[in-house]
């Protein structure tokens, strides 16, 4: 295995990686090994998902990754996403690990990761926790709800008050460079919100979803997200297509620029290098061979 240590940035909420840029080609084609064989299970199995994040907007804007992007997302239907957490384990085989709070209770996070058994990626915020750490592909969950403004309001209100106690009781830790006074308000409110279940919270957001919603009146929207509350119609969803990403096709949305205008505004425009966000990645370890994903 290849070790890197990666350095935290102490002044600034982005965190740099001290890998080479070969370094990081190599994590990134190895997360590309995880969103194929997860593709192959999902197409073998009609299950929807499709690009999300800066994985989409690397497509849309590089036919690939981001060149300083260290992970991929994708996202899937509720009802996809289910079959996904019934099946993906023995459907993937004992390369990866299907990694869930019922897989491995102790993770810190709502949504589902797909690890590479053999490698390691350890972020900060997991950097004590006796769980699972290799490489992995994020997924997230879309919920099904009606796509009227007044409930749209409603539910980014309850997103956004159930994530802020989610992110809290999750850790005390604050961003790099948050002052001294907005570091011991996060501490005392963590603290205060110890006693509640994480897992209660996450059902909370589980159940922002609406049910039996007519498909003419009803959206999608993720729960799960950290920064951004995107509700998407029906039509932005389906009918699903396949775009170009590093020499292969996968699924993405069908309004996936109005996706993108939402998310990131003017996504065709390159960041400059002080706001190219990356994981605050303390630990990575590659796999001792790379394996071809043509």
């Amino acid at each position: 295995m290849t070790t890197i240590h990666a350095r935290l940035s102490r002044n600034t909420e982005i965190g740099y990686h001290s890998m080479t840029e070969t370094e990081l080609r190599q994590l990134q084609m190895t997360e590309l090994q995880i969103l194929l064989a997860i593709d192959a299970v999902c197409t073998e199995n009609k299950i929807d998902y499709f690009l999300d994040s800066g994985t989409m907007l690397g497509a849309a804007r590089h036919q690939g990754f981001i060149p300083w992007d260290d992970d991929v997302d994708i996202a899937m239907p509720r009802t996809s996403y289910e079959k996904f957490l019934a099946i993906g384990q023995e459907a993937l085989g004992q390369r990866f690990f299907l990694q869930t709070r019922r897989t491995d209770p102790k993770v810190p996070f709502s949504f589902t990761k797909v690890r590479m058994n053999g490698t390691e990626m350890v972020e900060r915020i997991t950097n004590d926790a006796s769980t699972h750490n290799g490489i992995w592909v994020d997924i997230f969950p879309f919920d099904t709800i009606e796509g009227s403004e007044r409930n749209l309001a409603i539910k980014r209100k309850q997103w956004r008050f159930w994530h802020k106690l989610y992110t809290t009781r999750q850790s005390s830790l604050t961003s790099a460079g948050s002052n001294l006074l907005k570091q011991i308000a996060k501490s005392i409110a963590h603290l205060i919100l110890l006693p509640i279940p994480l897992d209660f919270i996450i059902k909370r957001l589980d159940s922002l979803g609406d049910a039996n919603v007519p498909l003419n009146e009803a959206a999608l929207a993720c729960f799960h997200y950290y920064t951004v509350f995107t509700p998407l119609k029906m039509e932005d969803v389906y009918p699903l297509k396949r775009m170009p990403f590093e020499d292969h096709e996968f699924l993405v949305l069908n309004g996936w620029e109005r996706y993108l205008e939402m998310t990131y505004g003017n996504w065709r425009e390159v960041p400059p290098v002080e706001m190219r966000r990356v994981h605050d990645v303390v630990r990575l370890k590659l796999p001792e061979e790379q394996s071809p994903v043509d």
